[in-house]
């Protein structure tokens, strides 16, 4: 896991202890015992074949990666409003796609990873979500007050 300090607090809120590693020491870590599990996205398990080297994969939905779209200041200033528009509803619809498209990629993994011989499981959050709250409450001044609530009621 990367050496950082908010997902090391989010390890060992739920009773693991994060041991930092680089991504390439990663699946002989597996391999030999010196890590019991390791946290990445699915497409990122299957590219680094970790399926081949640990048996269970908790679906706990902890992390949400954005696709974020970002456009230069001036070129938006730039543009009329009909072209923002424009802009705006195209990008609108490519999350769509985006969104969509990721996940009929994720549910394909799973079965994927099913037929290897992973034992896919999906917990109950609710316990996942409580052991989180003293995680977000210390990084509260890094983040600003509030940004924790915005995001959690984004769903």
């Amino acid at each position: 896991m990367p050496e950082v300090p908010v997902y090391m607090d989010m390890i060992r809120a739920v009773g693991a202890t994060p041991t930092p590693m680089a991504f390439a020491e990663v699946y002989l870590s597996l391999q030999t015992g010196v890590a019991d599990g390791q946290e990445n996205p699915l497409p990122t398990i299957n590219s680094g074949k970790f399926f081949e080297v640990q048996k269970f994969l908790s679906l706990t939905s902890h992390i949400i990666v954005p696709q974020i779209v970002m456009i230069n200041g001036k070129t938006w200033a730039g543009l009329n409003a009909a072209d923002r528009k424009a802009v705006t509803d195209a990008f609108v619809e490519g999350a769509k796609v985006n969104d969509a498209a990721f996940r009929k990629l994720e549910g394909e993994l799973v079965d994927q990873f099913k037929a290897k011989g992973m034992t896919v499981v999906q917990p109950n959050l609710e316990p996942f979500r409580a052991a989180m709250i003293p995680v977000y409450q210390k990084n509260e001044d890094n983040w600003g007050k509030g940004v924790f609530e915005t995001l959690r009621n984004i769903r």
